[in-house]
């Protein structure tokens, strides 16, 4: 994930600039987010009836769009029109007498000779990977680095001609493993590890001699378990997004996603952070727990956009079938975000049509909405508590108060321990 989510934000949706600038320092975690399932007694008005709004307010009814449609209001990750890396290649570099070298540098020539590699990054222009010959550093880590100390690790290493690193390449990812106890200060501030703590990220920074290089970092947050899919989290975004932060490519959503930009305030945009919030794979030819990424193809197509696919797994969501208006939202960094999404007055309400979609033959799941962080600006009402693939359910919003900050709302689909959620946005007017 990069530290630059909302400059690229302000390039694709026109935002106002920030007072200052933020950044999102990147996660890691497999658990899927929090999700609620409705009780029977949460069915709301039907479309057509007399459903009541504060203030007399007339009730908006969208219209419904065929089912097949429903694909089309998944997310996208779209580039800032930044270069991918069309013959990407890798350098792993580790600190002396790191024991986790010994799992990641062999991991990253079993990632480039695999299916997922083309699996995963092909659709985003990027060809394959060669790996280059690990470099080992005499030094011993640190107990504390700074992002910049990183990029003095990296330079230090490209002087050094008996590094075997050779010239300094920007087709290259260099790849710095930091071990178990170095804590690292990332480009925004935050701290590796711990409670809400990175595993790893990546950049590109301009060498003394002027040639700009992509790098990688990936923190061993674990003394016994090498961070494997962390690497291949941070290959993925290196190849697709190298040149960050001043050359962004595919690094964020579509300002049709705007509900997606201001409801998932943990992941990022990149795409490995679209697919954070899903468990790992191990490919039978890697061998190795290696994160899913994010496929705009796939989720044009109704399947589950995260990469490769769990074995027994089924992707379901229950999405809008229109998106109709084009609202404003304030993102967390103070700045002003345009998109689609529902335009609603103080008062006022709407019915919004539903979709389920499913990739196969998927039992009926429960549905359940709510505001983002638990707030009460609007109030949901559901004439059904859940539904299976072709069917269609209504639901109506009422705007309790104002809505021109741009209110983010989630549409949790559960069966047993799965979840996936579609996130919109209400706006003023």
């Amino acid at each position: 994930m990069t530290t630059t989510r909302f400059l690229l934000l302000a390039a694709l949706f026109g935002l106002a600039p920030p007072a200052c600038s933020g950044s999102s320092a990147p996660v890691t975690g497999d658990d899927a987010g929090p999700s609620t399932e409705p009780s029977a007694d949460a069915a709301g008005p039907a479309p057509g009836a007399d459903a009541s709004t504060p203030d007399g307010a007339a009730t908006v009814v969208d219209a419904s769009a065929d089912a097949g449609d429903l694909a089309a209001q998944v997310p996208q990750v779209v580039s800032g029109g930044g270069k991918v890396l069309v013959a990407p290649k890798l350098v792993v570099l580790s600190f002396n007498s790191d024991p986790h070298a010994a799992v990641l540098e062999p991991l990253a020539n079993a990632i480039a000779a695999s299916s997922y590699w083309a699996t995963t990054t092909k659709e985003y222009g990027v060809g394959p990977l060669t790996v280059r010959t690990p470099v080992h550093l005499s030094e011993e880590a640190p107990a504390e680095l700074t992002d910049l100390d990183v990029q003095t690790v990296i330079s230090d290493a490209l002087a050094n001609g008996t590094s075997g690193l050779g010239a300094p390449d920007p087709a290259t990812i260099y790849t710095l493993l930091i071990p178990f106890g170095t804590v690292v200060t990332g480009p925004a501030g935050a701290t590796s590890c711990g409670n809400g703590g990175f595993a790893g990220y990546h950049r590109s920074f301009a060498l003394p001699g002027g040639t700009v290089i992509p790098y990688a970092v990936v923190v061993e947050c674990s003394a016994v378990q090498a961070p494997t899919r962390i690497l291949a989290h941070e290959i993925a975004e290196a190849v697709s997004d190298p040149y960050v932060p001043g050359a962004p490519a595919f690094a964020t959503v579509g300002p049709k996603d705007l509900g997606f930009v201001v409801g998932e305030t943990v992941k990022g945009s990149e795409i490995a952070d679209m697919c954070e919030d899903r468990a790992p794979v191990t490919p039978a030819d890697i061998g190795q727990k290696v994160a899913r990424i994010w496929s705009n193809a796939a989720a044009r197509a109704g399947k589950n956009p995260c990469v490769p696919s769990a074995p027994g797994e089924s992707y379901f969501l229950t999405v809008p079938t229109l998106v109709p208006d084009t609202v404003s939202a304030t993102l967390k960094s103070g700045a002003r975000a345009k998109g689609a999404g529902f335009a609603l007055a103080k008062g006022q309400s709407r019915v919004v049509t539903l979709g389920f979609l499913s990739d196969g033959p998927v039992p009926p799941w429960a549905v359940s909405v709510r505001e983002i962080d638990g707030g009460t600006t609007l109030s949901f009402q559901l004439d059904v508590a859940r539904g299976k693939a072709g069917d269609v359910a209504h639901l109506t919003i009422t705007a309790n108060d104002d809505t021109t900050p741009g209110v983010a709302f989630a549409i949790d689909s559960n069966q047993g321990a799965a979840s996936y959620t579609f996130y919109g946005v209400v706006g003023a007017p």
